[in-house]
């Protein structure tokens, strides 16, 4: 079962670097802006982390999921929206993990 949780500390910088450093872009300054005050959430499946999510006045600015677990990318996405109550994402359009699982919240 996934379950989301409020991060006890700010987004792991190494974790976070990394995943954007494999995206075919750079983050965009606006959304690099935003991501600097947002909510670290931690996605979690029996137990252990295996993503996370940035936050924001009920926005996901930023979702990342382990390779190794990219098939659960749709149901963890929803779960962020369910436990941030997020109303809305801002997401880049190469940024394909999220895109995809944005698109399977009808987003």
């Amino acid at each position: 079962m996934i379950e989301v949780v409020n991060s006890l500390q700010s987004a792991d910088e190494s974790t976070r670097r990394s995943h954007l450093e494999h995206l075919s872009h750079g983050q965009e300054s606006y959304l690099e802006s935003l991501a600097k005050n947002a909510q670290a959430l931690d996605i979690k499946i029996d137990g252990l982390r295996f993503g996370y999510a940035l936050v924001r006045d009920a926005t996901v600015l930023e979702f990342c999921i382990e390779q190794s677990n990219v098939s659960l990318a749709n149901s963890a996405l929803a779960a962020v929206v369910k436990f941030a109550n997020a109303n809305s994402i801002l997401c880049q359009s190469f940024d394909t993990v999220f895109l995809s699982a944005a698109k399977s919240l009808d987003w």
